[in-house]
């Protein structure tokens, strides 16, 4: 009875003892690298409202807005069924995650440099159909090993992994719908 409750202890000590690989607020950052790459090239998929009505959504420009170290302008179009629709707005960058540099359990692929949150407002074009604005959050992770940050590849996608989760809300609604996208 002993030997195979030491094998089955043994088996699971490294789950119980191993150490977690943590991402840490990133406080000396200050946003000063340029993430605005790391979105465009990318069709985002997603779904809208109650019935989960398919959703991309395409960065075609994102540039950092002049004065900040934060806030990045940007043009894009939205497509849900054949309704494609022109958008311009903001993201804005929150907070910087690191992984710890010191910790050597935190390598290999499954572990990236780090992530970005924030929140953005992309408002379509009101001369269109069927429009409004996306408003919510944002998450995606990056690699900044080479120095320039781009998107970190990961087992789902190449192009990285990003969420964009909100709400979209028809110009002149009271309510709006879930929505979110992400690669």
């Amino acid at each position: 009875m002993r030997i195979p409750f030491l094998l089955l202890l043994s088996f699971f000590s490294h789950f119980l003892f191993s150490q977690d690989c943590e991402y840490q607020l990133c406080t000396f950052c200050d946003f000063q690298a340029d993430y605005s790459n790391i979105w465009l090239g990318t069709t985002f998929q997603g779904t809208i409202g109650d019935g989960n009505q398919r959703i991309e959504v395409r960065f075609l420009s994102i540039g950092k807005a002049e004065g900040t170290r934060n806030q990045y302008h940007s043009f894009g179009k939205s497509k849900v069924n054949a309704n494609i629709c022109d958008f311009s707005g903001t993201l804005s960058l929150q907070q910087e995650y690191i992984l710890d540099p010191s910790n050597p359990y935190c390598e290999g692929p499954d572990y990236f440099d780090g992530y970005i949150v924030g929140a953005y407002l992309l408002k379509e074009n009101p001369n269109q159909q069927h429009v409004g604005e996306f408003r919510g959050t944002l998450k995606s992770y990056v690699d900044v090993s080479s120095g320039s940050p781009r998107a970190a590849r990961g087992w789902i996608s190449d192009k990285g992994m990003h969420e964009f989760r909100g709400k979209w809300q028809a110009y002149g609604a009271s309510s709006g719908k879930y929505c979110s996208w992400g690669m």
